[in-house]
């Protein structure tokens, strides 16, 4: 029996007044009345029988109703506080929803404000309910009821009393060309009015803003552009109070295409390809790609990376790859953003196939004279194309030895197989397999090699080489195209023949060096090596004849002795041991010198060749009488031999070193002055001291020339006598040994005591009333101190001439009380004695009085106190000297018993009032801002009636000195010498010259010149650099003009290069620079730098920093036949020069040559030979040139192997261009470390370690390194090479004129280490020029003056003279030297001044004037 069951929206459907089932004959039936919107749904039919059950299910869908407002709620004006509930009831079908909305923004639910919602007899019921409504609860509510037939909507205003509020406003979205509307939520009331701005405009302010009165801003065709942004509603309230709110605004764009795909692309296959595909909008549009379906017309989306080789980038490029052919069809590129209905284009892609060429082996072998077989195919769309090439030339033919066969497979693809029959060894070379077709072509290449017995190794030649053993290497050979197995080095000596089975060593094939071991000291052996690959053996390599060094020597030089020769040399003379104990066929020796004093140890090296001797060598650069110990041995390539006995010696005195110190001075009376000083060390005095020089030098004088006196003491004091009362003396001091003086000492300044003046120099009394007396005197000419005041005496000669009570207050009693004195202010230079009885004889005086005490005086005769009847002039006439723009007074007192005319001439014109010179009303001329025109004598003339009385004042006005006259007296690299001559020195001496010099574009120097030196000479100065110089003097008045500023350029200039590339040699692989040709422009080189590179890169290698002075650089590793350039910079102190050469390596050599490139700079000529069939017909010229590349490179290989066997054989000393072993270059830098080191331990242990004396911390003090030499010296070996080392025996012309013509700038003597060879060429007598340094110091200062006043000293170098003790040596310099400096004849040195320090500037004594 069936059963069933009802299910209504899942729960079982029971039978009520309006639903009733029936059921019948396998049939259930639902009958519903008054249908109502709760019976809409699902209904579900379950119907079973035996276990088993089946189901049905129908939907009922009623029809809809539109949604109706039934219940409304009214606006209101409210006060707060009050409680407000809003109601909302709604019916429709489906059962309709509400939602509410206050000013367009969603009811925000608090405490306060609840919302609520429910059914009620099929209508809907929504609330509002508002506890204590507030002013920001004010503005337009909106109830909106909506089911899926339609919506309607109520809304009134609630206003609630009070200030003006805006609530927050949510981000506004609109679309581009579409209206927006935002309404201003603002509450309070009542509310006066809406305003909405943009920015600081206020709306509307275009056609498309529209501000309705209820605060609504409406926008109408919104533009992305200009619309969106934040905007700003205003609202003010009655009272005047504003509040604003801001919201922001979105204008969403829909998508457009910026890049819109194309509608059909073709690719080629296998290429990395793209479609395109770009939109714009806003917000941004999402790019998707879909690919149609193979059979169907459907799109399905491409991930963003795809298994197939797809993929999709962020900017909606769709990428390949690579493409392939399953890539072909229709593609579809969609854009969207939300916006409308997106954008959308379909693209159809092709794939074409271009040829593809595949090889079956890029690398085919074959033994020579067999054959090999060449494969390749080719695969693509049709028609395909296949050929074959080697060296550009395309393969037309088929023959005997080369054979092609094409063939076409199923798939299309085509077969090639080239067949090279009796391979030779010119078959080896790459063959191309080209296919094309109308889409593109391909190609690839197959090496074949052609395999053979291999080439004999390259450049043999010895790296190390010992008494006893040797170390070989080379370099691999041509390997006949089959791998190295192993390489088989022979040898013998070179005395006996290569036999059937020589000694010989098997090595792998990875070994390029090999070790012999166990040989003969001295012994010549024959090497030569052979390769092996799996075809057989190579030729032997070219034979190698190497002889193994020598071992030390194992005697000791014979008969030496050690001589004194002069105060910084000594002599050593030697034989050499016997010639079995060489252990080699030349010998040199090697000389060890100590310092007794410092226990300094030096070594010289001297080359003995194969001579035994006798040998000399003549030792400079020591210390002035000191003891010196010298150890002789013998060196041979090998190394020293042992130690000679120990002989000594003492250097001959010399002058001292140095000045003594501590030079003090103190005045004892007017004219003599106390002096001590600290001795001279032991160590810098050189000798046996004799006495001690003191120089003295007045410092004060104007208008004479000071004059230097010399005292000599045997004690480290003394006092200098019959001097001068108080003035002001410069003193130095320095030591004298048997060879004569040393240097002075700074100087010191003191000033003698004063004394009593010496009387005034004029006085006249006259009386000038029959009670008055008048008295004018000249000053003292020696003060010989500071004048305090004049003491006046007045005898009465007749009793009763005084008037006691008019005179005593002015005067002072002496013990005789007849006569009365009176103190004159030591300013004046005239007095007036008044209150004297008429008609009284009297008798006058004066004395000058300083510290010292006063001086005598100078009586008159007696005086009548009667008035002469002419007029008389009381001043006495006197010289005065003024300086340059200063106050001159000149007196003129007269008397008279008349009136007096008084008047003042200058050469017998009158001088009138005008704007200097001004006539006093006491009779006395005052000139004011004295000029050199004012200089001469002014007469002062006074009458009376008939007679007339005059003086002469002689003026004289000291001028600041003209400016010298410059003269440029000798120029060389590093120095300038210039001459000047002062034409006026404006009255007084000078006191000294100020030279400024500076290089151009550098700050000014100024130095301090000695008023007697006329020269001045700048050293340390830049070579080929251009220099200003002016000059001025100064005396008491002060500095003169500057002379004109004059431009020096010192000698030389930038360095000079090639300005073709003819000093390169070319090579296939290496090229080789000859310096030869490279001028240093005059300046010594001092920087070279070549950088190399392929023409056609951009990058610069580094060959590295050239050594200077090498005649010629080798640069290899090059690529035959390629162009290079080739960059070379040379500085030097004058500047920089830089040049670019090109330039193609030469080709390796071939039966036939492709090119030929010469290039100079950028210019170029080449010749092409692109066809071996066109040099067959090329004239017989190409065999010539074909005959010089091989000879070419034939002379390099010989080159290297010659460079080799000297390496080989120079390897003791360094490279062959170093011949004496002072210092070492490059890899036998450190064996020459070690070999001096082995030598100085052996010193220490027999020589240092006397019995007689402890040595301790020894160091070499007069060891020395030598660079920047001439380079046309000869090696002691007997070759000319260019080097930067000294040897023992250069020539007189090479190094004597150097030394006279540029002697060493430094203070202190530098030590320098000479040889004297055993046939000494003929030197003639030089003269060593003299240096000026120059160099500021303060100086001690007299009377406690200051110390802002500074003074300069120059520092006078003594001459060194060449003379006949110095034949024959070789002076050891660190520089290239030039030819000498002359001198003008008074600036030579004299024997008053050498050595001398002179005080050249201002002066620290105190001047009156």
């Amino acid at each position: 029996m069936t059963t069933f069951q009802w299910l209504h929206n899942g729960s079982p459907l029971k039978p009520s007044s309006r639903t009733e089932l029936k059921q019948g004959f396998g049939i259930s039936t639902v009958v519903m009345k008054g249908f109502k919107a709760s019976d809409e749904g699902m209904y579900q039919c379950f119907a079973s029988e035996q276990n088993e059950t089946t189901q049905g299910i129908s939907e009922i869908v009623l029809g809809g109703i539109f949604p109706r407002i039934t219940e409304r709620f009214r606006g209101s004006t409210l006060h707060p506080h009050l409680p407000v509930l809003l109601v909302c009831r709604a019916t429709g079908r489906p059962l309709p929803t509400i939602s509410w909305s206050l000013d367009d923004e969603p009811i925000i639910l608090s405490e306060r404000i609840v919302m609520g919602q429910y059914v009620e007899e099929e209508e809907v019921v929504s609330f509002v309910n508002i506890t204590g409504i507030t002013v920001e609860d004010g503005g337009t509510y909106l109830c909106k009821t909506e089911n899926r037939v339609g919506k309607e909507v109520h809304f009134a205003s609630i206003n609630v009393f009070g200030p003006p509020y805006i609530r927050p406003m949510q981000r506004k979205t609109g679309i581009a060309s579409k209206s927006l509307v935002i309404k201003c939520p603002a509450s309070g009331y009542p509310i006066f009015n809406f305003t909405w701005s943009k920015g600081s405009q206020q709306l509307p302010f275009n056609r498309h803003q529209t501000v309705f009165p209820n605060g609504t801003l409406l926008i109408k065709e919104l533009q992305a552009s200009s619309d969106g942004g934040s905007y700003s509603c205003s609202v003010r309230g009655t009272s005047g109070e504003v509040v604003s709110r801001s919201v922001d605004v979105d204008v969403l764009v829909p998508p457009s295409w910026t890049t819109e795909p194309k509608q059909e692309v073709k690719f080629l296959d296998g290429m990395i390809s793209q479609l395109h595909c770009a939109a714009s909008g806003f917000p941004e549009p999402l790019i998707k790609w879909k690919k149609m379906l193979e059979y169907s017309n459907e799109f399905e989306e491409i991930p963003a990376i795809e298994p197939s080789g797809l993929q999709v980038t962020s900017n909606g490029t769709l990428t390949f790859s690579p493409t392939r052919k399953i890539h072909a069809g229709s593609y579809l590129c969609e854009a969207s953003n939300g916006l409308g209905a997106g954008l959308s284009k379909i693209v159809k892609l092709e794939i074409n196939a271009p040829a593809t060429v595949t090889v079956s082996s890029e690398v085919v072998q074959v033994p020579l004279g067999r054959s090999a077989t060449l494969t390749c195919s080719v695969s693509g769309d049709s028609p395909l194309e296949i050929n074959w090439k080697t060296e550009n030339f395309i393969i037309h033919y088929t023959g005997q030895r080369i054979v092609i066969n094409n063939r076409v497979r199923q798939d299309g693809s085509v077969v090639s197989d080239l067949t090279v029959n009796l391979a030779v060894k010119d078959d080896t070379k790459i063959y191309t397999c080209f296919g094309r077709n109308i889409f593109g072509r391909d190609e690839k290449g197959i090496q074949l090699l052609v395999q053979e017995p291999p080439s004999p190794p390259q450049y043999v030649q010895v790296d190390e080489l010992s008494s006893r053993s040797l170390k070989l290497s080379w370099t691999p050979p041509e390997d006949g195209n089959s791998p190295l197995k192993q390489y088989i080095l022979q040898f013998k000596r070179a005395n006996v023949p290569w036999g059937p089975q020589p000694e010989q060593i098997i090595l792998s094939n990875a070994e390029l060096t090999s070790w012999l071991l166990d040989l003969n000291p001295g012994t010549t052996y024959s090497f030569r090596l052979i390769a092996s690959n799996e075809l057989g053996d190579s030729i032997p390599s070219e034979e190698l004849e190497i002889k193994t060094m020598p071992e030390p020597p194992s005697k000791v030089p014979i008969n030496i002795a050690l001589i004194s020769e002069s105060s910084n040399s000594l002599k050593v003379t030697w034989e050499s041991p016997a010639k079995e104990y060489w252990y080699s066929d030349s010998l040199n020796y090697s000389l060890i010198i100590k310092d007794s004093g410092s226990f300094n140890t030096s070594i010289i090296n001297y080359e003995g060749g194969d001579s035994t001797g006798p040998f000399e060598a003549v030792i400079y650069g020591l210390r002035a009488y000191t003891k010196y110990y010298v150890v002789v041995n013998a060196v041979n390539d090998a190394g020293n031999g042992p130690n000679s006995t120990i002989i000594s010696s003492k250097t001959l005195p010399d002058v001292p070193e140095s000045a003594p110190s501590n030079l003090k001075c103190l005045s004892v009376s007017p004219t003599s002055i106390k002096v001590t000083w600290t001795g001279a060390s032991l160590s810098t005095l050189r000798g046996q001291l004799t006495f001690y020089k003191v120089t003295i030098e007045e410092s004060e004088p104007i208008l004479y020339e000071p004059v230097t006196e010399e005292r000599t003491f045997s004690s480290n004091y003394g006092t200098i006598t019959n001097l001068l009362s108080y003035t002001c003396y410069s003193i130095r001091v320095s030591s004298s040994t048997q060879a004569g003086s040393g240097p002075l000492s700074d100087p010191v300044m003191c000033r003698t005591l004063e004394d009593v003046p010496d009387p005034v120099s004029g006085f006249n009394v006259l009386a000038s009333s029959p009670r008055t007396i008048m008295a004018s005197w000249l000053p003292s000419q020696k003060a010989n101190g500071k004048i305090t005041g004049y003491n006046f005496y007045v005898r009465a000669v007749s009793p009763g001439s005084w008037n006691l009570k008019a005179v005593v207050p002015t005067a002072e009693p002496t013990s005789d009380p007849e006569v009365l004195r009176w103190k004159v202010n030591p300013m004046n230079c005239h007095f007036t004695i008044g209150g004297l009885i008429s008609g009284g004889k009297f008798q006058a005086w004066i004395s000058p009085e300083n510290k010292a005490g006063e001086g005598p005086g100078v009586r008159t005769v007696a005086i009548s106190l009667s008035p002469p009847n002419s007029p008389k002039i009381v001043t006495i006439g006197r010289k005065v000297l003024a300086s340059y723009r200063s106050t001159v007074l000149l007196d003129c007192v007269a008397i008279s018993r008349a009136n007096l005319q008084r008047k003042w001439l200058k050469f017998s014109q009158e001088i009138k009032n005008f704007d200097r010179y001004i006539l006093n009303s006491n009779g006395s001329l005052l000139i004011i801002d004295a000029r050199k025109q004012d200089r001469g004598n002014y007469t002062c003339s006074v009458q009376s009636k008939a007679n007339e009385d005059s003086i002469v004042h002689s003026v004289d006005v000291l001028m600041p000195p003209d400016s010298p006259v410059i003269s440029i007296m000798k120029i060389n690299e590093s120095s300038i010498i210039l001459g000047f001559r002062l034409e006026d020195n404006g009255g007084a001496v000078p006191k000294d010259f100020l030279a400024n010099f500076k290089q151009v574009g550098a700050e000014w120097k100024e130095i301090c010149i000695h008023w007697s030196e006329r020269t001045v000479t700048f050293i340390g100065l830049k070579c080929g650099t251009t220099y200003l110089a002016r000059l001025a003097a100064r005396n008491v008045v002060g500095v003169g003009m500057s002379s004109e500023i004059l431009r020096i350029s010192t000698l030389g200039g930038k360095p000079k290069l090639p300005v073709n590339s003819s000093f390169i040699q070319l090579n296939s692989t290496c090229i080789i620079l000859a310096f030869k040709s490279f001028e240093d422009g005059g300046c010594p080189m001092q920087e070279l730098n070549i950088f190399i590179r392929r023409a056609e890169t951009s990058h610069w290698t580094a060959v590295g920093e050239t050594s200077l002075g090498l005649e010629e650089k080798v640069i290899r590793g090059l690529d035959p036949d390629s162009s290079h350039e080739l960059r070379i910079t040379a500085r030097n102190e004058a500047g920089i020069t830089e040049s670019l050469y090109n330039f193609r390596t030469l080709p390796l050599i071939k039966d036939y040559f492709e090119e030929i490139h010469v290039a100079v700079h950028t210019e170029s000529t080449s010749i092409s030979l692109a066809d071996i069939r066109i040099i067959l017909s090329i004239s017989i010229s190409c065999v010539a040139v074909l005959s010089a590349a091989v000879a070419g490179i034939l002379l390099c290989l010989k080159r290297r192997q010659q460079a080799a066997q000297l390496s080989s054989i120079t390897h003791s000393y360094g490279p062959s261009d170093s011949s004496f072993p002072v210092a070492y270059q490059e890899k036998n830098e450190f064996d020459f470390k070690e070999r001096i080191q082995r030598q100085d331990d052996q010193f220490q242990r027999n020589f240092l370690a006397s019995p007689e004396e402890e040595y301790s911390d020894i160091s070499p003090y007069a060891t020395f390194q030598l660079s920047d030499l001439p380079t046309n010296v000869t090696s002691m070996y007997g070759n000319s090479q260019t080097s930067n080392i000294m040897k023992l025996n250069c020539m007189e012309d090479t190094i004597l004129p150097g030394y006279s013509t540029n002697p060493p700038t430094i203070l202190e003597r530098p030590t320098h280490l000479y040889e004297k060879m055993k046939h000494p060429p003929n030197v003639q007598s030089r003269d060593f020029s003299t240096i000026s340094t120059y160099k500021l110091e303060t100086f001690s200062q007299c009377d406690s003056q200051s110390g802002d006043d500074r003074e300069y000293k120059i520092i006078q170098r003594k001459r060194r003279r060449y003379t006949k003790s110095d034949e024959g040596a070789n002076l050891v310099l660190g520089k290239k030297i030039k030819p000498p400096v002359d001198f003008m004849d008074d600036a030579k040195l004299t024997d008053k001044n050498k050595g001398a320090q002179w005080k050249v500037c201002e002066s620290h004594c105190t001047v009156e004037v």
